[in-house]
């Protein structure tokens, strides 16, 4: 008998890997209803772009579903529960996984590279976010909602002479990415996903992220962008950034 059946009055019935997960999961909660009402669900991505941290008690096959991404490591808390199924996924995609140690670790310093974040013509609410971006090793700031031409002209001007890391949040990407492309030294790029972001990066050394509200799906938001502003600075490939250079002095 594989551990996916049991019997019931002699015969065999088949328990999908979605239905123990969610067995095992039920039952750990009502071991423990006050801790698991007490932790919050809270996903992150390490400096590494690589390593994703959940530190939820129990990790479910739906969790790694909705966060896994293009992770090459899962971390987890020290006596967290992986449910069978979610197992399953990570030796099928050859995820690592590890343990956080129980000691916390020391406050990393905070990064001299300010991130400027900024919505223009959307009605995405990007207060939770901008909380969320204050929780990582860098000063954050957050520039008032006006019209995308404006906001374009401002986000360029700190990203290319003060040396901002930017986050546009828009409904108009294509129209965003114009505005500030436009400007020299401004290096935006508006990617699908983490693999595409991971991408341009590390060929154009972006320093402005445009998030397209249009295609990139509400809970990839803060994944994406917290993945832009942990793995900067960024640093263009040599012929490219050679040509862009040159262009910005002509």
């Amino acid at each position: 008998m594989t551990p996916s059946t049991e019997t019931t009055n002699g015969a065999a019935v088949g328990l999908s890997p979605e239905l123990v997960d969610r067995i095992v999961r039920e039952v750990l909660v009502r071991l423990a209803p006050a801790a698991a009402s007490q932790t919050p669900s809270t996903a992150a991505v390490a400096p590494d772009l690589l390593t994703l941290v959940l530190d939820e008690r129990v990790i479910t096959l739906r969790q790694l579903a909705e966060h896994l991404g293009s992770a090459r490591t899962l971390q987890v808390a020290p006596r967290a529960v992986i449910t069978p199924a979610a197992r399953d996924l990570l030796r099928q995609r050859g995820v690592a996984l590890v343990r956080a140690s129980a000691v916390p670790a020391p406050a990393a310093a905070k990064s001299t590279q300010r991130v400027t974040v900024a919505v223009a013509e959307t009605k995405f609410d990007a207060s939770a976010l901008i909380r969320d971006l204050r929780k990582l090793p860098r000063e954050v700031e957050a520039l008032a909602s006006c019209g995308l031409v404006t906001v374009a002209r401002e986000m360029a001007d700190r990203v290319a002479r003060g040396g901002d890391l930017g986050v546009l949040l828009t409904d108009q990407a294509a129209a965003a990415l114009c505005l500030t492309n436009r400007h020299a030294g401004v290096r935006a790029m508006a990617p699908a996903d983490e693999a595409g972001l991971r991408r341009g990066c590390a060929a154009v050394g972006a320093n402005l992220l445009v998030v397209d509200l249009q295609t990139v799906r509400p809970h990839q938001v803060k994944l994406l962008v917290q993945q832009f502003c942990l793995g900067a600075p960024y640093r263009c490939l040599e012929p490219y950034g050679r040509a862009l250079a040159a262009a910005a002095a002509s």
